[in-house]
Order: C-alpha cells, then structure tokens, then sequence
C-alpha cells in the first residue's frame, strides 16, 4: 500500500509540474501572439517571435515527456492494484 500511495505522489507531482509549465507556455503564447498582431516588435524583425517559438517546441517536448512518464507511473499503479 505504501508503494501505491508513493507512486500516486509522484504522478500528482509530475502533473502539477506538467500543469504549471504548460500555464506559462499558454502565456508566452499569447505574448508573441500579441507581439506580432500589434507590431510592437518594430525594428526588430521577426526574430524575436522565431527564437520565441523554437523555445516552445523544445517545452513542448519536454511536457509530453512529462506526462509520457506520469502515464508509465500510472501504468505501475494499475498494476500493483
């Protein structure tokens, strides 16, 4: 029963993190989005928004990494039920 109760801690824990970073993405998603529909880069090109969305690619991965291995932990826990 401890083991059950040590694996559903780390799968709430992988989830809140998961949740949290995918909050912050959601919001440097809209920054670039309004970035690029109220022109308030200006004289900087469109690099800024590039480097932006390069940056979200890589966090995507990493999330579903994340909730790729919450899915293996509640794997384990179905099976040790």
């Amino acid at each position: 029963m401890t083991t059950d109760l040590n694996g559903i801690e780390d799968l709430r824990s992988v989830i809140a993190e998961v949740l949290d970073e995918l909050e912050e993405t959601r919001q440097r998603v809209f920054l670039i989005r309004l970035a690029v529909t109220s022109d308030l880069l200006g004289s900087y090109g469109s690099e800024p928004i590039a480097q932006g969305l390069d940056d979200l690619h890589v966090d995507m991965d990493r999330h579903i990494a994340l909730l790729r291995s919450a899915r293996t932990v509640a794997r384990q826990i179905a099976q040790m039920s």
